[in-house]
């Protein structure tokens, strides 16, 4: 549970960073690096049941993006941070398609603040 929340309050944060980067700077980032440091003070460490411990990110292609949502189908189950966007929608999630406590596929978890 301990790792869960951190995973969730880290998500928070970048989400929380992602939001004033696109506020402020008036488009959409192409690599999740360039919230550091001015947004971000690095990208922190995920660290979740199944997977191992990493600060890298995995960068999807917009097509990712189904309707809005993630397609889980194309998933690569890293378990590292994941990014994707398109012109409409920018998506940060934990690549994971394993269910956490809450009972949802760690993709689509949202961060908790």
């Amino acid at each position: 549970q301990v790792k869960e929340s951190r995973a969730l309050s880290s998500l928070a944060t970048m989400e929380t960073a992602l939001f004033d980067y696109v506020t402020k700077e008036g488009r959409i980032p192409d690599k999740l690096d360039s919230l550091v440091p001015k947004y971000l003070a690095s990208i922190p460490t995920l660290d979740i049941v199944g997977h191992k411990e990493s600060s890298e990110v995995k960068y999807y292609p917009s097509q990712l993006l189904r309707r809005g949502q993630i397609d889980g189908s194309q998933l690569k189950d890293s378990g590292q941070w994941a990014y994707v966007h398109n012109d409409r929608q920018v998506v940060i999630f934990v690549d994971c398609t394993h269910l956490s406590s809450r009972g949802r596929p760690w993709y689509q978890e949202k961060g908790s603040q």
